[in-house]
């Protein structure tokens, strides 16, 4: 499947809205003081960085994960049990000092 520009830049302002978010809107400024506090251009690498980390993965699900024979719902189920199996860390200060480094 090709995407076209139109598709690219529809893909870029999802991606650009869900950053604004309102779950993620308030810790925002609080990564980009610390990344612009560490280095002049920090509030860039760290830009650049998420985007590279994300098209990475997504690169890694599109074309490993797919011709492994998994599927979108693999991936959608793996990624909840993950993210359920964190939120169950964090509510119990046990688990999260066993799992801490």
């Amino acid at each position: 499947m090709t995407l076209g520009f139109g598709s690219m830049g529809v893909g870029l302002l999802a991606g650009v809205f869900s950053t604004l978010s309102p779950c993620v809107l308030p810790i925002l400024p609080l990564v980009l003081a610390g990344a612009a506090a560490a280095h002049r251009f920090g509030a860039v690498a760290l830009a650049a960085g998420l985007a590279l980390s994300f098209t990475a993965v997504g690169l890694f699900v599109a074309t490993i994960g797919f011709s492994l024979g998994f599927d979108g719902e693999f991936f959608r189920v793996a990624s909840a049990v993950v993210l359920a199996g964190i939120g169950a860390v964090l509510l119990s200060g046990a688990a999260q000092e066993r799992f801490s480094v």
